[in-house]
C-alpha cells in the first residue's frame, strides 16, 4: 500500500526535489519511484543512526539475493494484486538505491 502511494502523496516534492532521480529512471513506474523515494525519505530520516540505516540495508539486500525464495518478496506479492515478482524485486532494489547516500539531491 505504501509503495503504491507512496509518489502521488509526495509527488510536488519528488518532483522539486528529485525530479532527475525519481522521474528520469528508466525502469520508471509510480510503484518503483515511490519505492525509491521512500528510500530516500528514510535515508534523511536516519542520517543520526547509520548504523540502523546500514541493518535495514542488509536485511533488504538479503531479502533480494534470496530472489523468489524471498518472504518479504512473497509477502509482497501475496498481499497486493497490483505486484508481481519483478515488481516487488524493483521496489525492494530502489528502496536499497534511495538509502544509499550518493542519492542525495
Amino acid at each position: 500500500f505504501i509503495i503504491n502511494n507512496y509518489l502521488s502523496i509526495n509527488e510536488q516534492r519528488a518532483g522539486e526535489d528529485y525530479h532527475e532521480q525519481i522521474y528520469l529512471d528508466e525502469n520508471y513506474s509510480i510503484e518503483s519511484a515511490g519505492a525509491k523515494l521512500l528510500g530516500i525519505d528514510t535515508a534523511i530520516i536516519l542520517q543520526e543512526y547509520p548504523d540502523t540505516k546500514e541493518k535495514i540495508i542488509a536485511i533488504i539486500e538479503t531479502e533480494i539475493e534470496q530472489e523468489d525464495e524471498s518472504r518479504l518478496i512473497n509477502q509482497i506479492v501475496e498481499t497486493n494484486t497490483n505486484f508481481g515478482y519483478e515488481k516487488a524485486l524493483l521496489c525492494l532494489k530502489n528502496i536499497v538505491v534511495g538509502l544509499i547516500p550518493t542519492n542525495k539531491k
